[in-house]
This record gives structure tokens, C-alpha cells and sequence, in this order.
């Protein structure tokens, strides 16, 4: 481990984030900060063990992983001034960083939220054949949530090239993690899924660095699935903002003191040759002021800005649409038939196309439109999941970012509600809030309407909703003409498209052509 390049990393992080409680009083800075002074350790330390081409994924306590992973001080500085030049354009803020092709994936403020997109974007790496690592941080608050459990199954039965950070500083805002969880021992419960675990109590880069170093190593080597680490740690600040708040009474000073007595930044720092250490600083210190210099003078995004970004305009060239006539005369399939064709088509043109949701690959085939693509195409291709509506949208949208181009089918619209914050504040969201830098070529399959005895949670057309948010597609096939045309495009559409089916359409018979065409959204077709 390279001392001073670490001392660096821990004394800019801490010096960046002084300055941010010096400026935001001034209303300069144009979002919530929930600050990292106290916690730099783990950040530094696990991004010091990675390679260039290995990703991350964060919280909305980032600002730590995003300065250790990018080293990006003027995007860091222009985003939370709200400023065009910030690195998602002024329209993230502190909560949502991202830096894409430094392989900060980005971040939420939705608790757990980004932990089942790194899970997919692990699923791509592995589909690929890469060596590459993905890292997801999260707190202790994090493992309360069903998606991080959901998360955490899948990503062992994948055994998945995925290392889980959690920072645990012990308190859900200023709840404390005895009092949320009966048995507080988060790594202990992890071990309980069949994922090595360990725990770091000291808040000590070294060892954090050491731990993540070997965890890589052996990801790499092929040699294990998913880790989990857990380094205790304590946020010196108030949960958001940038004062302390002793006053309320939840912990004392003295309870923060202990951990600042052994302050990482110090102990590294002393190791360090005064000369060097003071070099060191000078030259931290002009590139924060150069850095806010930067966001101060920076403008303001345009206005157009506010309608920039909600899609990704394809440049792919487009299909012409077929003649409603077949190509061979007489040809007419049914619905679910022209379904399976599209899939069929569509996997066999592009690799990146792949299929997955609950009972893809049962007998039934979801009323024969998976039928038999396991068997042609491979189970890393088309495959079932567990019964995680959540954590499996927040995968697909983790593939979809990552450069796959998914079909993720929920039997049910219905069930579609237990995805909603992955559906409506990540898909749809993503490429707007990252200002351009990712697209969620995602199609979401799901059935609507009653069949004999369906009751209402199994017959609920909520496409209408899916409909008023901005950032999604939405397309209802009617005919077996349509069913294929509007999925060839939708899948190769490069924004989050809905893709709905009535259950009882899927037996209606019609005329098909047998090469390829689309049906792109935009109007609606007249039938009667």
C-alpha cells in the first residue's frame, strides 16, 4: 500500500468536504450534503485495491467514493453548485454522482436502491467474460431493506463477481442500530446466505485495503462469488447538513471523540516525512481551490436543460414497418407466438439480448412465449429468478447500464408494484439525473386483465400510470402484427419501454410476417 498515495486521497476527501461546510452556508451550493468526514477510510481504502476498469456503486453519503474513485474535485464542486460543467450537469446534486467512464456507476437517495443494479451489472461482467470487479457501498441502515436480502440470494446463486461494502456507523439518521435490528450483526446474518464475510472494527485504511485487496484477487482469479465487508465507522457530522448535533441528544461528543482520537488521516500522516506531508497538502489544497474557482465561475445549465436527457434519441437505423400482409401467403400465428418470434429474432441478431423473470423457463413458458430459448440460446441467456420482483428490476436496470439489452417478464402487472422505486426513480430517472452518461435499454414484459377466476390482484391495468412518467415508454400490442413489431422495437429501443399484454389476446390468431419489422411507439393504432 503506497502511503502517501493513500494520505493524499484520505487529506483531499477531508479538505474537500471542510470546504463544503465552509461554503454551504452561503447557499452556494444548491443541494442537501450528507457528509463522509469520518468514514474517508473505507472509501480510500477499497478504491485504492481496484483496478481502472473496475466499477462502483453508491449512497447518497458519497462524496467519499466518488473523490476516492474519480479524483474529479471541479465535477464534484460544479455539481453540488448546481452548475452545467458539474459532473452530471447541475442535475444530480450531492445525492446522485456519478462519473461514468471513471466507473463511479452512481448514486441514490433511496436507501439500498443501487445494491440489485450492481448485482446485474455483475451479471454482465460475468455474461462477458470479464475480470472485472463491481463494488457496491451501503449502510448499515441497508440491510434492513428487502431488496439488499433479495440481493444478496441472487447474487450467491450467481456467484456473482460482487463485493458488498457496508459502512456501518451504527445509525439510521439518528436511530441507532441496536434499537432497528434484534440481532445486530449484519455481517454474522450475510454468512447465513453462503457469502464469506468479514467484519473491520477499526476504521483502519490498511486493513479495509488488505481485506478488498485479496477479495479482488480471488474474484478474479475465478475463485469465489460475492464478498461482504463490513467496516465500522463513524460519521463525524450530522446526518445531513454540515454542523454537529450532540445537542439532540441520540449520542454524546465524547461517543465521536473516541473515534476521532484515532483518525486514520493522522496516524497515515505521521508515518509520512513533514516535508513530504506539507508537499503533499500544498498541493491538495491548490487543486480544491482551483476546483471551487471552477464551480463559482461555471454557469448554470440552460434551460433547455430541463428537457434534455429524458430519453437517448437512438442512432441505430430503424426497421421500415412491414406490410400488414404476411410475406407468405396464408401465414397467421397466434399473439404469444408472435411474441416468442420476436424474442427468437431478436436473440439471435444481438448477444446482448437477454431474458429472465419468474418461470421464463417453466414448462408453461409463460403461455408459450419463452418456449424452448433456454434449450437454443443458454441459461446465462434466458433463465428463471426468485420470486424478488425488486431487486430483479433493480438488476435488469444494472444490465441495461452496463451494456445488456434485457427482457425482464413480471407475470403480472399487478406485481409491478413491488418495483415501483426501481421502475420510477431509477429507470426512468437514470439518464436525466447522470446528465447523458447512461441509457436503460430495458424492456419490462407484463400481463394485464382477467382470465377465468382472476381476481384483483391478478387483473389490474395500471399502464396508464406507467404512462405519466417522464422517462418511460409504454406500448400495449392488441394484434399478433403488433405483439412482434412492438417488441422488436422495444427491445432494440435504447430507453426503459413497458411492454404490456392482455392475457386473453395471447390466443388470437393473425397475420405475421416472418422477417423482421417494428412497431414503434407513438401513436396509437385505430382497430375499430
Amino acid at each position: 500500500m503506497n502511503q502517501e498515495k493513500i494520505y493524499r486521497s484520505l487529506y483531499l476527501i477531508r479538505r474537500a468536504e471542510e470546504e463544503v461546510v465552509r461554503i454551504y452556508p452561503t447557499d452556494k451550493i444548491k443541494s442537501p450534503v450528507h457528509l463522509s468526514i469520518g468514514q474517508e477510510a473505507v472509501s480510500v481504502g477499497v478504491c485504492e485495491a481496484l483496478q481502472a476498469g473496475d466499477t462502483v456503486f453508491g449512497t447518497y453519503r458519497s462524496h467519499a467514493l466518488y473523490l476516492a474513485k474519480t479524483g474529479d474535485l471541479k465535477g464534484f464542486f460544479a455539481e453540488l453548485y448546481g452548475k452545467a460543467t458539474g459532473c452530471c450537469k447541475g442535475k444530480g446534486g450531492s445525492m446522485h454522482l456519478a462519473n461514468v467512464s471513471e466507473g463511479m456507476m452512481g448514486t441514490s437517495a433511496v436507501v439500498a436502491t443501487t445494491i440489485p443494479q450492481a448485482v446485474g451489472c455483475a451479471y454482465a461482467a460475468k455474461h462477458r467474460g470479464e475480470q472485472t470487479v463491481v463494488v457496491v457501498f451501503m449502510g448499515d441502515g441497508a440491510a434492513e431493506e428487502g431488496t439488499f436480502h433479495e440481493s444478496l440470494n441472487f447474487a450467491a446463486i450467481k456467484q456473482l463477481p460482487l463485493i458488498f461494502i457496508c459502512e456501518n456507523n451504527l445509525l439510521a439518521i439518528h436511530t441507532h442500530q441496536n434499537q432497528r435490528q434484534h440481532v445486530a450483526d449484519i455481517s454474522g446474518m450475510v454468512r447465513g446466505y453462503g457469502i464469506p464475510s468479514e467484519r473491520i472494527d477499526t476504521n483502519d485504511t490498511a486493513s479495509i485495503h488488505a481485506c478488498v485487496t485479496a477479495a479482488a484477487a480471488a474474484i478474479r482469479a475465478g475463485q469465489g462469488g460475492p464478498v461482504f465487508v463490513e467496516c465500522m465507522t463513524c460519521r463525524w457530522k450530522e446526518h445531513v447538513g454540515p454542523g454537529d448535533d450532540f445537542d439532540l441528544g441520540y449520542r454524546s461528543a465524547k461517543d465521536v471523540q473516541e473515534w476521532k482520537d484515532s483518525d486514520d488521516l493522522k496516524v497515515i500522516g505521521g508515518k509520512i516525512l513533514t516535508e513530504r506531508r506539507t508537499q503533499i497538502e500544498a498541493e491538495v489544497e491548490q487543486e480544491i481551490q482551483a476546483a471551487i474557482r471552477f464551480a463559482e465561475e461555471s454557469p448554470f445549465p440552460d434551460v433547455a436543460q430541463l428537457y434534455t436527457d429524458v430519453f437517448k434519441e437512438s442512432a441505430a437505423t430503424k426497421l421500415e414497418p412491414a406490410s400488414i400482409t404476411p410475406s407468405t401467403p396464408g401465414r397467421e400465428i397466434g399473439f404469444a407466438d408472435a411474441v416468442r418470434e420476436a424474442l427468437d429474432q431478436e436473440m439471435s441478431r444481438d448477444k446482448t439480448v437477454i431474458v429472465f423473470g419468474l418461470d421464463v423457463d417453466d414448462p408453461k413458458a409463460i403461455l408459450g412465449t419463452t418456449r424452448d430459448l433456454a434449450q437454443e440460446y443458454g441459461t446465462d441467456r434466458v433463465f428463471g429468478t426468485p420470486l424478488a420482483e425488486d431487486a430483479m428490476t433493480g438488476a435488469a436496470i444494472g444490465m441495461a447500464v452496463a451494456g445488456l439489452r434485457p427482457v425482464h417478464i413480471h407475470i403480472r402487472m399487478d406485481f409491478l408494484m413491488l418495483a415501483m422505486n426501481q421502475l420510477v426513480n431509477i429507470a426512468a430517472k437514470s439518464r436525466y439525473t447522470f446528465g447523458g452518461q447512461v441509457s436503460v435499454p430495458l424492456v419490462v414484459r407484463a400481463m394485464i386483465g382477467r382470465s377465468w377466476g382472476q381476481g384483483a390482484q391478478h387483473s389490474q391495468a395500471l399502464h396508464s400510470f406507467f404512462m405519466h412518467v417522464p422517462g418511460l415508454k409504454v406500448v400495449a400490442p392488441s394484434t399478433p402484427y403488433d405483439a412482434k413489431g412492438c417488441l422488436i422495437a422495444a427491445i432494440r429501443d435504447d430507453n426503459p419501454v413497458i411492454y404490456v399484454e392482455h392475457r386473453l389476446v395471447h390466443y388470437q390468431n393473425g397475420p405475421v410476417p416472418e422477417e423482421a419489422y417494428e412497431v414503434r411507439p407513438g401513436k396509437a393504432r385505430i382497430a375499430a
